[in-house]
């Protein structure tokens, strides 16, 4: 059973990943590398048809760094992500929005939740209902500029 009271962040919004056979990201790359305390958000995954060894391999990387399997498997991103809604109705997890990076994309800064929630609080949410970045930086170069941090 799932318990709600876990599963609720102090944000707004949950992080959403729909993986896909590279689950080793999380743990060489994604988690390895943030400033931003994943602790503090709730994260929940999407298996998007991964080899069942691979999904394996998944379930226990995701068990150990607390990110929430969701059961049903999608093969489309908007699929994924109707996946990923149904989960957080079914268990009545009160967030307004997703955020949906890629596996490469690492949350440099220590307070890159608080930066993201206070974006989000700012959005007409009855005008906007999607919001999107692309932006390139190489890790080394990325950490220089927000040394201050």
């Amino acid at each position: 059973m799932i318990d709600n009271n876990e599963l609720k962040r102090k944000y707004d919004f949950c992080v959403v990943y729909l993986t896909k056979d590279y689950y080793p990201m999380f743990e060489g790359c994604i988690y390895k590398f943030t400033r931003a305390n994943f602790k503090d958000v709730l994260v929940i995954n999407v298996d998007m048809g991964s080899l069942p060894e691979n999904l394996g391999e998944g379930v226990k990387i995701c068990n150990r760094l607390d990110i929430k399997m969701v059961d049903k498997k999608a093969i489309s991103y908007q699929e994924g992500l109707k996946v990923a809604d149904d989960y957080l109705s079914k268990n009545k997890i009160d967030v307004n929005w997703m955020m949906c990076p890629q596996h490469d994309v690492i949350p440099l800064r220590r307070s890159f939740w608080d930066d993201s929630q206070e974006i989000i609080d700012s959005i007409d949410s009855e005008k906007v209902g999607m919001v999107g970045a692309n932006c390139f930086m190489k890790y080394s170069k990325a950490l220089k500029g927000i040394e201050v941090d």
